[in-house]
This record gives structure tokens, C-alpha cells and sequence, in this order.
């Protein structure tokens, strides 16, 4: 079995772990995260399985290919952190929701033999069950070769996803106005203290479900999608001029 180390076991890390373990040997490294821990959530979610064991970070030198599932904000601090111990040609795969800032670090902090490849996926745990089949992933192939990107792009069609193929600066454009727009309403609505509802309505509730997949994100997410995202800032006054507009529009009937 292919050894795959993944950095960050937080909700998504988990998520991509359930999907992969048949595949690869996997070794999670999280400061967060203990034998005891990683024991009782094998038992619970993969029935116990054995090839998913805690890493070392010295142990990264042994392995080819890194899945980074870390915040945004963290990005800096773990590229400089495993660059002592990448091999030449180690496959570095980064699933941050905004792109240009976390490839911009990498190539920076990460020696120029390291592959990276982006791999912003539009779904996550609340989306998600069983099967990934029909959700949407974006390839973003910064310093891959194509044989290399050939590889990642069969073995993750094999789970029935859409793969678009996208650049960091299309990607962050338009996620700044789906992604974070949806975040920025959820939290907006949530100030609001929006609440289940006798009275409600279909569309009520539709705007109920967003704010509390929303709330189920970090506080942390939230802040590191608007602030990094370098279009989410323009998307938000935007959004506020248009909501103003249409105050204004009332006030004149």
C-alpha cells in the first residue's frame, strides 16, 4: 500500500480519510489529535482499521505524496515547518477553500523540486455522505508534471466526481461570490438570530438550513475565506450597497 501522510485531522481531513483508507496507507499528523483519539474514531466511523496510524513529522521524508487539510491561516507555519523534511519531487496537495495566498506560501516556503497541486474541493461534511458521486472538486495543477496530474485526476474520477480544471485566480474570482457570499449570509443571519419559525415558509427555511450548515464551520474558516480570498472584501460591499439599494427603494413608496 502506498504511504500518504495528512496534516490537519479536522472535519475535513476526517471526511477525505474515509474516502481514501481502502487505498493507501494513511499517517495523520495533527497536534490536536492523540493514539487514543485517532483509536476511538477508526472504531467508530472505518471499523477499527489498521493502516491509519499517527505521523511523525520526521517521518514526511519517507513519504511522496502530503495532503495538507490545514486553516488557511496556518499555511505558512506548516510549509516551513515540513519543508526540512520533503524529499525532492514529494507531492504536495493543498485543500484550502481559497487558493491564490495558500500557493503563493508554498511555492515561497517549499524548495522548487516539491510538486503542488491545489485541490479546492466545493463540498464538505455537510454535503456529504456516503459517496462523493455528481460533487464538484477544482484542480488547480501549480508545479505538476502532467503524468503526475494524469494520476490524481484517474484515481479521483473514480470516486464519480466533477473535476473542473481551474486557476488559483478563477477559482478565488468566483468562489468569493458563491462559497463566501453563502458564509457571509450564514453568519449575517445568525446576528439576526434567525430561529425555527411557526409561521415559516419553504424559502424560510431554506435560509434557516444555510445559517446552521454555516455555524457548523469554524469561526476560523470564516474569517480566513473572507480575509484571503482577495475578491471576498469587493463581493461584501457589493452585497451591502445592493441590500441598501433596495432599503432606499422602499422608502420612496
Amino acid at each position: 500500500m502506498k504511504k500518504i501522510a495528512l496534516i490537519g485531522f479536522g472535519r475535513f481531513g476526517k471526511l477525505i480519510t474515509k474516502f481514501i483508507y481502502k487505498d493507501f496507507e494513511i499517517c495523520v499528523f495533527d497536534n490536536k489529535l492523540t493514539k487514543k483519539k485517532l483509536d476511538v474514531w477508526k472504531k467508530k466511523n472505518i471499523n477499527g482499521k489498521s493502516n491509519i496510524e499517527l505521523l511523525n513529522e520526521k517521518d514526511i521524508s519517507k513519504i511522496s505524496i502530503v495532503l495538507l487539510c490545514v486553516p488557511i491561516s496556518s499555511i505558512k507555519e506548516v510549509a516551513k515547518k515540513i519543508n526540512k523534511y520533503l524529499n525532492d519531487e514529494t507531492l504536495i496537495i493543498d485543500f484550502c477553500s481559497v487558493k491564490l495566498y495558500p500557493l503563493k506560501v508554498l511555492k515561497r516556503y517549499l524548495k522548487k523540486s516539491t510538486y503542488i497541486l491545489a485541490t479546492p474541493p466545493l463540498f464538505g461534511p455537510d454535503s456529504v455522505s456516503d459517496s462523493l458521486n455528481g460533487k464538484k472538486i477544482v484542480l488547480c495543477p501549480e508545479r505538476i508534471p502532467e503524468s503526475l496530474f494524469e494520476k490524481v485526476h484517474k484515481y479521483l474520477s473514480k470516486f464519480k466526481l466533477k473535476i473542473i480544471i481551474s486557476s488559483a485566480k478563477d477559482h478565488d474570482k468566483r468562489t468569493a461570490y458563491t462559497l463566501c457570499l453563502t458564509q457571509f449570509i450564514g453568519r449575517g443571519l445568525e446576528k439576526f438570530h434567525m430561529k425555527e419559525e411557526e409561521f415559516d415558509t419553504l424559502t424560510f427555511n431554506e435560509l434557516l438550513h444555510i445559517k446552521n450548515v454555516v455555524l457548523n464551520d469554524t469561526n476560523q474558516l470564516f474569517y480566513d475565506m473572507q480575509i484571503y480570498n482577495p475578491y471576498a472584501k469587493k463581493m461584501r460591499k457589493k452585497l451591502l450597497k445592493d441590500f441598501n439599494d433596495v432599503e432606499r427603494k422602499l422608502k420612496t413608496k
